[in-house]
């Protein structure tokens, strides 16, 4: 099937997704439960998923699918679709407008296709190997900003890092960039693809939030590993940048 049909599907699912979750966005009945693993979930994140995968599974029946709420479906490994309904489920639930519905395919073990769609704030993300990355039909490039001291630099789950080994690290690091902020996760990720942010650093996520982004930020000129410098987008946390910090990042991480 031709990439341009692949990349199509991944629009019109993460259409589906994010538009009905922002049909329960900041509904003030909106019942938030906590799962078994300490994370919150909503109705909008179980009916977003719901609609993404009715859209999926009408396109790609033989594909193998993970979602963030349901888990895996089987089907053809070497094409394995995840989607996580709302990235952003704590700023979700409380109103704020940064959260993001997550599609990405996975080719043979590679991310090769992801969409990134923001509803509440009219941002439509998406890339694919050798296409590019591109923004509202615009396309995007990171930032060629090479010093930590010039740079704009996203920590995710700052309420991590006080358990973290690398934390103490970590903050020692927004003390020497330009500025630190703080976003959602795809949020920041995406600020990074489209240069406005020069590198996240995010200290845990699971497939369905990273396939997508490590696609988009490659397409968009940057780098993205695991906080160990692994290129996988399967580790656990993950290190987006523009590429020309990456490696200061990793060592100023890892340092003893």
């Amino acid at each position: 099937m031709p990439l341009d049909d692949l990349v199509k599907s991944a629009i019109a699912t993460a259409l589906a997704g994010g538009r009905v979750a922002l049909a329960h966005f900041r509904d003030p009945n909106l019942q938030v439960e906590t799962k078994a693993d300490g994370t919150p979930v909503t109705e909008g994140d179980l009916r977003a998923e719901e609609a993404a995968l009715s859209v999926l599974r009408g396109l790609h029946p033989g594909h193998a699918i993970l979602t963030e709420e349901t888990g895996e479906r089987a089907g053809d490994p070497g094409h394995r679709w995840t989607l996580d309904p709302i990235d952003g489920t704590r700023s979700y639930c409380r109103g704020l407008c940064a959260w993001a519905t997550l599609v990405g395919l996975v080719v043979d073990g590679e991310p090769t296709v992801g969409a990134v769609y923001a509803p509440a704030l009219d941002q439509l993300a998406v890339a694919w190997r050798g296409g590019g990355a591109w923004l509202n039909g615009q396309p995007i490039r990171v930032s060629d900003r090479a010093r930590v001291e010039d740079a704009v630099l996203s920590i995710g789950s700052l309420d991590l890092l006080p358990g973290l080994p690398w934390g103490e690290r970590a903050f020692r690091l927004m003390g020497r960039a330009f500025a630190c902020r703080g976003f959602s996760d795809a949020i920041a990720h995406l600020e990074v693809a489209r240069g406005h942010a020069d590198a996240m650093i995010d200290p845990r996520g699971k497939p369905w939030d990273f396939a997508p982004i490590a696609i988009l930020i490659r397409e968009a000129g940057g780098r993205f590993t695991s906080l160990s410098g692994d290129p996988g987008f399967d580790q656990g946390d993950a290190l987006v940048s523009n590429g020309a910090l990456h490696d200061e990042l990793l060592r100023a991480l890892a340092a003893g």
